[in-house]
Order: C-alpha cells, then structure tokens, then sequence
C-alpha cells in the first residue's frame, strides 16, 4: 500500500513498532528523464558506490515537506531525517533542519 507524500501517521496504526514511530512523512520517489544536479557535499559521500547505481539514483526525485521543494532522492538519502526506503518510499523524520544541511 503506498501512501501520498505528506501523509502523516502514526507508527503504531501502520502496523510498525520501535523507531519507525518516529516517522512523520512517507513519500513517494519519482523518476524524471534528465539527472537531476547532486550538491556538492552529497557528491563527496558517494565515492566508493557503483557507479551504475549513482547514475541511477541521480534520475530520481523526492518532495521535500521540510524544504519545501523537490531534491534529489541522493540529497533526501544523505539527509538526517532519512529513515530508510522500502519499495519506492522514503520515510522521513520531518524534523526542522539546521541551516547548514539547507544549502544545495
């Protein structure tokens, strides 16, 4: 069952325990045609994974609700809101971000 992003819910009424509780958003990961341009910082992170797989990952896009705005699903995996992705959908702990991690 896939949920629309911004869907908020509660752990416990999705059938999940522990951590996940902490989860406020589930969104959906779309792909576009064009890669879509990776930040610098999160280009760093990347060494060492397939290049294939980066190539990949770089054509796939999120809605960020805590940004307000579409990222790079690269950006979204590197962020410290990002649980974990399962079939095509991240969830994300939806708390404020420091200035820092904003840029890019």
């Amino acid at each position: 069952m896939r949920y629309p992003s911004r869907t908020v819910y509660t752990g416990v009424s999705a059938g999940f325990s522990g951590s996940a509780m902490s989860v406020k958003y589930e969104l959906e990961v779309r792909e576009v045609e064009k890669p879509v341009k990776v930040p610098d910082e999160v280009k760093d992170r990347l060494k060492g994974l397939s290049p294939k797989l980066v190539s990949k990952m770089k054509k796939e896009v999120v809605d960020c609700p805590v940004l307000g705005r579409e990222v790079p699903f690269l950006q979204c995996y590197f962020c410290p809101n990002f649980v974990r992705r399962v079939k095509g959908v991240v969830h994300c702990k939806g708390l404020p971000l420091q200035h820092a991690h904003r840029a890019g």
